[in-house]
């Protein structure tokens, strides 16, 4: 299983960026994939079991409070 870190960005000016809040240790899961999603700053998963360019541009509040930038073209 390939693992991304995610760059941590400033928090996105509001209705610039959709924005994903993630809490009580909650995560995106696909199916089948062979990559995770990891916060840049804490390193918890936030995405597991994607294909590189399942998701992209968004950004994912870690529940650490970093917001972690999926850009638009993750490839």
């Amino acid at each position: 299983m390939q693992q991304i870190k995610l760059k941590v960005i400033p928090v996105p000016k509001e209705g610039s960026r959709a924005v994903m809040v993630l809490e009580n240790n909650n995560k995106i899961k696909g199916e089948g994939g062979a990559i995770n999603l990891i916060c840049g700053n804490c390193n918890s998963a936030l995405v597991e079991n994607i294909n590189l360019g399942q998701i992209s541009n968004i950004v994912i509040k870690c529940q650490c409070g970093a917001y972690n930038d999926i850009p638009k073209n993750n490839r």
